[in-house]
């Protein structure tokens, strides 16, 4: 379901005062997904302030308002295959509503303009709101052995830490080119 009104939703880039609450954001989020998945070690903990400093610096988090309410955000970091997504996290009582399909979408007009040839990020196979929810906004599973070599690190560091059937996805990027200046 879509909001119905789409003006109730913003999304826009964080402000440094919206950094102390994306954590709870994202632990409400990870409720949602099954001890098997996100083992207890590792569900309370949260993206580090330090990395979502970075990104709020780089110009690349942004926040998801509904009802002028923090209800999701998104944090990307560049790579070198391209603009990764960190995290995403929506409150679970926001799902379905079209919060992560916009936040997703800031991401790739971002990719775009900053001259990124590919969004790229891991997460969950078979997570109904995880994989199936990418590969419907037409972002690809890339086979392990097709992945660069900081991709493989990154899915064997999560394999390290609990966390089993990850993927690794990318959606390659029109990117903008401004002939204004030409």
């Amino acid at each position: 379901m879509l909001l119905t009104d789409a003006s109730r939703l913003i999304i826009r880039p964080a402000v440094h005062a919206e950094l102390a609450q994306l954590p709870v954001v994202e632990q409400a989020a990870a409720l949602r997904f099954t001890p098997a998945d996100l083992p207890a070690s590792i569900r309370s903990q949260a993206t580090p302030l330090a990395m979502l400093q970075t990104a709020h610096r780089q110009d690349l988090l942004w926040v998801a308002c509904v009802d002028s309410l923090l209800a999701g955000f998104l944090f990307a970091e560049v790579t070198d295959d391209g603009l990764h997504i960190g995290e995403m996290s929506v409150l679970p009582d926001q799902g379905k509503q079209g919060l992560g399909t916009a936040l997703l979408n800031a991401a790739i007009s971002a990719a775009a303009s900053q001259q990124h040839a590919a969004i790229t990020l891991t997460t969950f196979q078979h997570v109904p709101w995880n994989a199936p929810f990418y590969l419907k906004r037409g972002v690809h599973i890339t086979p392990t052995d097709l992945c660069s070599r900081a991709m493989r690190a990154r899915l064997a560091r999560e394999t390290q830490l609990g966390l089993y059937h990850r993927v690794a996805m990318c959606k390659l990027v029109s990117i903008t080119v401004d002939t204004s200046q030409t």
